[in-house]
């Protein structure tokens, strides 16, 4: 079982999947511009031993390909994006396990207290030329609690270091930890939190998705894992912490917008860099007054901004299962696949293929997508296909787009939705607010004289595969293997 990022790493290393670059390297964009070209090449994930001017590793592209994802998730390499969102929306389903408390784990090592800290010290990237400076939280989660609550939220949120002991937060609207952080202003009071690096990637991948409010991502990734994270209570703030994390910071968040700095921009993960005039978008600061770490800490970071390679692997099947599981729970049937593509920054856009089974099925699923939780934050577009169309295979969809549906029938726009703060195609004032596009592209369900579509003959295609090899034809060469 994964029960920490090592553990992750030592399956990774076991198939291949783990370099290790000994030479050194500046974390000024050298870092990240290395990993991005290795990325675009298929790449492994890497750890970067030897930064200049850090004493500890940092690790990238762990999840950027779906092998890693499958091993992160403890699902059977191989599987494709569409099979692990699904069996990760039957998992987020599961009834949800408490974490264990224990009374110390190997993340106190270390202990530095907050007149020592310095966050320049670790080996946190600067990722690429516009970005306003180095980012240590983009897969790191800040934990957070509601005033009087028993449970606590985890969210992955970008951090920028501001000084050797403060981080800018961009706290997004209706996101939980921005939630709380409103109520502790309206109490006048600071809310603490940590931050946490390098923990339990499952823990990583709910903290960036998304649960419910007032479901902790702890009881969920126990619920996914079949058994409890293991949890120490922090000294400073009294949350709870993963154990086994790599880094842990305990500090607290000022909620008087007085108090906020200029932060990013930053290369997110639509590709474009988010509001270039930092001091048009100040945001709170998280300021460390503790900070804890395992012997030889290996430091987490992720890119996201350049499009390309395996930036939105994961985001494509996380996003995916949230909005398959909150399907699920809608009991909307006949759903057979749900998918959102990488190359739409794993978040815009989602197919879902449906077998029909009565009139307006289709169009009940595109409302049904937008009523989820991460479908109304995060779709821009919604692809309903039939069940003969498989979402991942974008020609497949493109071909469904372009000769099933009708613009005036097949297309409608949910005007007034909730927006995306990142999103590109708003203009940056109106952020808070977007449209929704559906398009139907299935074949209408009452139609009595359906379209015949063309197919080859399955006992034709068996006979030529047996014999191909007396056609002495060389095809292009994919993998190394002269396939049919």
């Amino acid at each position: 079982m994964i029960n920490s990022l090592r553990d992750f790493l030592d399956e990774c290393e076991k198939i291949g999947e783990l370099s290790r670059v000994k030479v050194q390297v500046d974390w000024d964009l050298e870092l990240n511009h290395v990993a991005d070209i290795s990325d675009q090449k298929g790449g492994p994930a890497l750890i970067f031993e030897n930064v200049k001017g850090c004493k500890h590793s940092c690790l990238i592209a762990a999840l950027s390909k779906p092998n890693r994802c499958a091993i992160a998730l403890e699902m059977p390499v191989g599987m494709s994006r569409v099979e692990m969102a699904r069996e990760w929306a039957v998992r987020v389903n599961r009834q949800g396990i408490p974490p264990k408390v224990l009374s110390s784990g190997p993340v106190q090592d270390n202990v530095i207290e907050e007149k020592d800290v310095d966050l320049s010290t670790l080996p946190v990237p600067k990722l690429y030329p516009m970005d306003g400076g180095r980012y240590l939280g983009t897969t790191a989660a800040l934990i957070t609690r509601e005033p009087g609550a028993d449970w606590d939220n985890l969210g992955t949120y970008r951090m920028q270091i501001l000084g050797r002991n403060s981080l800018g937060l961009n706290l997004q609207p209706g996101k939980h930890a921005r939630l709380m952080l409103e109520r502790y202003r309206k109490l006048g009071r600071k809310m603490p939190a940590a931050v946490c690096v390098g923990q339990l990637p499952v823990l990583f991948l709910l903290a960036s998705t998304g649960v419910p409010w007032g479901v902790s991502e702890y009881d969920a990734a126990g619920g996914i894992r079949g058994e409890a994270v293991e949890v120490i209570q922090g000294e400073l703030t009294g949350l709870q912490i993963p154990a086994s994390a790599e880094y842990v910071l305990e500090g607290e968040i000022d909620p008087d917008p007085s108090a906020y700095r200029p932060e990013g921009p930053f290369g997110e993960y639509p590709g474009y860099y988010s509001a270039s005039i930092a001091e048009d978008y100040p945001k709170p600061c998280f300021n460390v007054k503790r900070m804890f770490h395992r012997d030889d800490p290996i430091f987490w970071t992720q890119s996201v901004g350049a499009i390309g390679a395996g930036k939105n692997t994961i985001p494509s099947i996380q996003i995916s299962a949230s909005i398959w599981a909150g399907l699920d729970n809608l009991r909307i049937p006949g759903i057979k696949a749900v998918y959102c593509p990488p190359e739409a920054g794993g978040r815009f856009m989602v197919v879902v293929a449906i077998e029909q089974k009565y009139y307006g099925h289709a169009v009940q699923v595109g409302h049904a997508v937008v009523a989820t939780t991460t479908g109304n934050y995060r779709t821009k577009i919604c692809i309903v296909v039939d069940d003969d169309i498989h979402p991942d295979n974008m020609d497949e969809v493109l071909w469904a787009l372009a000769t099933r549906s009708d613009a005036a029938r097949s297309v409608q726009v949910f005007k007034r939705t909730f927006g995306e703060e990142l999103d590109p195609g708003v203009p940056i004032e109106q952020r808070d607010m977007n449209s929704k596009l559906f398009i139907d592209a299935t074949i209408p369900f009452e139609w009595t004289r359906k379209p015949i579509q063309v197919q080859m003959d399955p006992a034709m295609i068996e006979k030529v595969k047996k014999q191909w090899e007396k056609y002495d034809i060389n095809l292009a060469r994919k993998g190394g293997e002269n396939e049919i």
